[in-house]
């Protein structure tokens, strides 16, 4: 099981996390994130809405996406 990590150097204290965090596992504490690790359910909501890369879900390896295709072209 993941936990979600901050490096609080990196925080701005913006609480884009706390307020993205479905299962409101996330506080604020002296303007950086902290989070609980309680109840994470390991979606990676934090992580992704994260302005300055702040947050990592640990225990997962990181992942780069290429572009969407949807199977369209264009014209």
């Amino acid at each position: 099981m993941g936990n979600v990590v901050v490096d609080k150097n990196k925080c701005i204290g913006c609480g884009m996390c706390q307020k993205d965090c479905v299962s409101s596992d996330i506080e604020m504490n002296e303007n950086k994130a902290c989070p609980r690790n309680l109840s994470c359910i390991e979606c990676g909501h934090c992580e992704a809405i994260c302005p300055v890369g702040a947050i990592k879900l640990d225990g997962y390896d990181d992942v780069t996406f290429g572009p969407l295709n949807l199977g369209l072209s264009k014209t």
